[in-house]
């Protein structure tokens, strides 16, 4: 992950290794500085995938059912309980 350290505003590339440690590592894996949480400003990765609950997802996908009948009693819409319940088993294996 990318962070800037506060006293130099350099930008370097750490790994944690060690509770609230943070290591710079040179090409070959090695250990070449070190930061402690308080020394670092951390940047967001804009491109990293982002972590939802699958509750909210299903949440808010109930938000978008139709609840319409038909003679046969089916719920036809553009999202059902089906659908969210196949959606959760999906996302869960």
């Amino acid at each position: 992950m990318k962070a800037r350290v506060i006293l130099t505003g350099e930008i370097i590339e750490v790994k944690s290794l060690y509770p609230v440690t943070y290591s710079r590592l040179d090409c070959n894996g090695k250990i070449i500085e070190e930061y402690d949480e308080d020394e670092l400003e951390f940047i967001p990765n804009q491109n990293r995938p982002k972590m939802v609950s699958l509750d909210k997802v299903c949440d808010f996908l109930k938000t978008y059912r139709q609840d319409t009948h038909d003679d046969t009693g089916y719920i036809a819409g553009i999202v059902n309980d089906k659908t969210i319940e196949d959606l959760r088993k999906a996302m869960l294996n």
